[in-house]
């Protein structure tokens, strides 16, 4: 999956998953616009960049699920998400795969 064809196809995201091959969909269009949004608010305010905390991206659920079945990254397991190790893993990848769902523009 990749952001680039999302964008050019009015944000349908198809995934194909597990040995039956079944395929789900997910209008992600609101989560894009969403993402630019607040890219635009962090462009433009140091204070959000600066802060220790902060959202990294909002991940649509068909996203979500291809972090599990690829790469095992449950986002939904509080462990995973206390652990910085793997939350790094899991943005990287959303870096290169997702640019257009991280809410800012540099990490």
């Amino acid at each position: 999956m990749n952001t680039e064809k999302i964008v050019s196809e009015g944000g349908l995201l198809q995934g194909t998953y597990g040995d039956h091959g079944f395929t789900l969909e997910q209008d992600v269009t609101p989560f894009l616009e969403q993402a630019k949004l607040e890219r635009s608010i962090s462009d433009q305010n140091a204070n959000v960049r600066k802060s220790g905390m902060r959202k990294v991206a909002t991940v649509p659920d068909i996203i979500a699920l291809e972090l599990l079945t690829k790469y095992g990254i449950d986002l939904h397991d509080e462990t995973v998400q206390d652990d910085r190790y793997i939350m790094r893993k899991a943005v990287l990848i959303l870096q290169r795969d997702y640019p257009h769902i991280l809410s800012v523009s540099k990490l």
